[in-house]
């Protein structure tokens, strides 16, 4: 498995070249992974990120995957979030991000990403590309001229994710929906164990009930975007506590990790988006 670094979470301070070099060195790479065609066309994360600068985005984190293979870890996949911290633009207690993705050994191309850091937790969300599409950019000539331009679509949609958060705000619902919301995420944190592997005997509903207990007050509401948000930071933070029982009938406890793979991060966080739309398109029906 890949991991990413742990974040910095430096809300809103922006992040310097020398605490980006020590949280992503791959983001300053000077050439691409020796094993890449030569058609490839390098264009350093670096000059993207200053290229965003110079557009008022600033980075506020930096990370990447640890890899296995030690010769790709200046090379490897990266992750860098920027807010425009000179004129932020909030949504509620929020504030709009752009996540950019890309790595210099050939597994990713320039990805941009739609945003949004929740104050209150230090959470980070990613929008799914049913409100916001993705911006996906090939390494050529022209990678920082198209991501810039990516830049301004999620300045665009701003309104439309606002209106996203606004109407998930208006939306209440009652225990049993909480549960089912909670109970789909659940099958996204704990999957159906593998044949052979030791099985989870710790019920659904106590699973559930650890997932809807919020850890602040301010997430105490039964609105669909606290109820979100109390879900989304157990998915992603973990934290949730069962027992499994293996095929000896030996029992153990089991805690879940945070996740800090990059693409199960982007993934993971995508789905719960979707899962939130959805609920509040059937609440209105």
């Amino acid at each position: 498995m890949t991991y990413f670094r742990e974040m910095t979470h430096a809300h809103n301070v922006e992040l310097t070249n020398e605490a980006m070099l020590q949280n992503a060195p791959s983001v300053f790479a000077e050439q691409p992974f020796n094993e890449v065609s030569s058609k490839y066309g390098f264009v350093p994360t670096i000059n993207v990120i200053e290229g965003l600068r110079a557009e008022g985005w600033l980075p506020v984190d930096a990370t990447q995957k640890n890899v296995r293979n030690k010769d790709k870890t200046d090379f490897t996949k990266h992750l860098i979030r920027f807010r425009r911290l000179n004129d932020d633009i909030k949504v509620g207690d929020s504030a709009v991000e752009l996540l950019l993705t890309n790595s210099h050994d050939r597994s990713s191309a320039f990805v941009l990403h739609a945003g949004i850091f929740r104050m209150a937790c230090a959470n980070g969300i990613v929008i799914a590309d049913s409100t916001f599409n993705k911006v996906s950019v090939r390494h050529n000539q022209n990678a920082l001229e198209d991501v810039i331009e990516g830049s301004y679509q999620v300045l665009e949609e701003v309104p439309l994710i606002t209106n996203e958060v606004e109407a998930m705000q208006e939306v209440i619902l009652n225990r049993e929906e909480q549960k089912i919301f909670a109970g789909a995420a659940l099958d996204y944190m704990l999957p159906e164990p593998k044949e052979g592997e030791a099985k989870i005997v710790t019920s659904k509903d106590a699973l559930i009930g650890q997932i809807l207990h919020p850890k602040r007050s301010a997430d105490t509401g039964s609105d669909l975007w606290s109820t979100y948000n109390v879900v989304q930071e157990k998915a992603l933070r973990g934290g949730l506590i069962s027992h499994k029982m293996d095929a000896k009938g030996r029992y153990r406890r089991n805690t879940t990790r945070a996740v800090k793979s990059i693409d199960k991060n982007v993934k993971l966080n995508k789905a719960l988006w979707e899962m939130a739309v959805k609920m509040k398109e059937l609440k209105a029906a």
